[in-house]
Formats: structure tokens, sequence, C-alpha cells
């Protein structure tokens, strides 16, 4: 056990250590956490990212696993208990999903939710990128009551078009969509042009495509997605247990320049936020994305302009990049040229 252990570290760290060694001095982050979850299972090794954060030293993991103490964080709830408390997607009279962010004139805007599934940090940026028409934000119901989040990119994008074609009957359609909201509007506006639909133009806003590579696997399950969120956050913040830090934690990923939920959030939610999370992540990572051949722009980082070639192009044949020096999502919606951009494109008549 202490030999798989050690070639594990070794594979996933390429450095040197002893057994008192901290893994994320070394270099190890929440996501490297899970890949070393996933390869000591491959050898019959059973822990959760939260062990690992939890017993940060070599010598530490090796009393664990030698232990079979009980994983998990004392006093936070399972993805499984979140989930067994929540309603179908399907029972009762399901909040809306497309918000009304501005009014304005000729066909509307249609902007889909990042990987927290909110939507509120488009509001005051609303006038900067809209070209004077109407802006719809998608965001996730299960934000407004608690229910079970569909498990496939294909499930969300449907949900969200009956909406849509609520609101704009008949085409032509402006779709946006920002990290992995990209990857759920790039399949909307797949199936509506699959229908005969006029889709006139898509934005994809620092959004990554399903088709590289990523630290997410599509092995992991729901339960490891969210505890690995716990983990990030619990270390982001460096509390000891998100229920009694809830209040703490919910008012700093509110911040403007994180904004990850919204205002009015309760912090009693925060643990059901982080199953959203994980249920949207999951979607993610077992997302097969088919082409695309309308008008796309993919506005995208320095970060991400390798991927625009050998992924962007594959799934968008007809789409331009456009690549920005900033170095993140909300940064890149902030950023002055990128609203001048994205303003002067729908501001033509289509």
């Amino acid at each position: 056990m202490e030999e798989v252990l050690r070639r594990t570290w070794e594979d996933l760290l390429d450095v040197d250590f002893d057994s008192g060694d901290d893994f994320f001095d070394l270099g190890g982050y929440s996501f490297l956490a899970l890949q070393m979850v996933n390869g000591l299972r491959e050898h019959g090794l059973h822990l959760t990212v939260t062990d690992v954060f939890e017993n940060r030293t070599f010598a530490e993991l090796v009393d664990f696993l030698a232990g079979g103490r009980p994983s998990g964080p004392a006093g936070e709830p399972s993805f499984a208990s979140l989930w067994a408390g929540a309603v179908s997607p399907w029972s009762g009279q399901r909040p809306a999903a497309a918000v009304q962010l501005a009014a304005g004139e000729r066909e509307p805007f249609f902007w889909v939710h990042w990987g927290t599934g909110n939507i509120g940090y488009l509001r005051p940026l609303a006038d900067r990128i809209r070209a004077g028409r109407p802006l719809y934000g998608f965001q996730h119901p299960a934000l407004v009551r608690r229910e079970r989040v569909q498990t496939s990119i294909g499930e969300l994008a449907e949900g969200y078009l009956a909406e849509l074609l609520e609101i704009q009957p008949t085409g032509p359609y402006l779709l946006g969509g920002l990290c992995n909201g990209g990857m759920i509007a790039l399949e909307m506006a797949r199936r509506l042009a699959a229908t005969g639909r006029q889709v006139a133009f898509t934005a994809f806003v620092n959004t990554i495509p399903s088709t590289v590579p990523s630290d997410l696997s599509p092995g992991d399950g729901l339960e490891d997605l969210y505890r690995l969120r716990i983990a990030y956050l619990k270390e982001r913040f460096g509390v000891a247990n998100l229920v009694e830090s809830a209040p703490e934690v919910l008012r700093k990923l509110q911040e403007p320049d994180v904004a990850y939920y919204d205002d009015h959030e309760d912090p009693a939610d925060l643990l059901w936020f982080q199953a959203v999370w994980a249920a949207i992540a999951f979607a993610q990572a077992r997302n097969e994305p088919r082409p695309f051949d309308g008008r796309a722009v993919v506005f995208q980082t320095k970060t991400g302009e390798p991927h625009f070639e050998p992924h962007w192009k594959a799934l968008l044949p007809n789409a331009q990049a456009e690549t920005f020096d900033v170095r993140s999502t909300l940064p890149i919606l902030m950023h002055e040229p990128f609203q001048e951009s994205i303003t002067r494109h729908l501001s033509q008549d289509f």
C-alpha cells in the first residue's frame, strides 16, 4: 500500500519528497488530489479528496490508509442525502430558468449560466454587451428550489430551449454562454438548427470545449465531484467545516470579483449549491459535443488560445476567435475591448 501511494505521488508531483512532506506544499492542488484518489482506487485503496486535505503529508496518508478509518467530513451532508431531499425537476410548478435582465428592441440575446448555475453577475454588465437588444439569462432552477439537476448537457439544453421558444417562437436566434454554459449554448444552437430554425449568432466566452482533456474524469462520480468542491472551498477560505462557516464563505463567494452566487442567496443552501455545481460538472465531463456550422465567435483568454484550432474548429467550422489578455472569466466580461466587440457583433441586423 505504501509503495503504491509513493509511486502515485511520484507520478503526479514529479518531485522528490520525504514522509513528512505536505502534498499541497509540493505542488498538489484539488484536481490533482482527485486524480490521486482515482488512481489509488484502481489499486483497491479507497479515500476521498476530503481525506487528502485532512491527511496532507505522505506519512499521514499512509497511516490513514492502513487504519481503514471512515472517510468524509463530520457535520457536512453527503451528496446522496442532499439529492434524496430534493424534488424531481418534473414535480410541481418548476421555476422559470429564463430571467429577463434587460428590455430592448429587435431579437433578444440569450445567455446561459456558468458552472455555478447563477446569472446575476451579468445584470450590472447588461447595458455594456447587449447592443440595445432584450437580454435573457438562463439560471438553473435548482438555485430557486431544491430540485435534482439533469446530469447531461442535452437535458439541460432541452429544458432551456422550451423556455426560449416560448419567449421567441421564430428566429433568428442569438445565443451565448459563459464557461460551461458555452457547451449548453452550443447544444441549444445545434438543436435549433437541426429543426430548420435560423441561428444567426453564437458567442462562447472563456468556454473550454468538452473535447479538451480535463482534470475532471468521466469516471468521477457525483459524490467525488461534490467532495472535491467542498475540499476546494475549505482550502480556499481556510475553514474547517462548511456548514458552520456557511455565512462567511457565501459572503466571500458573492463578492463582485467572484460572483459565484447572487446576493439574495441563503447560507443554509451553500452545501446544496455545491451539489448543483457537482451535477453540472458531471454533465460537462461526460459531454460529447456535436458540430454546429452556424456563425460563431469564440471569445477567449490567452490561456484558452491553444484550444481553438484543434478543438473549436472541429466543433465550429465557421467560427472566428478573438483573444484578450486577461486572466480568467469575470475579467473578460469586464474587459472594455470584449464589451465593445460583442456589442459590435450584436449591433448587426440578422
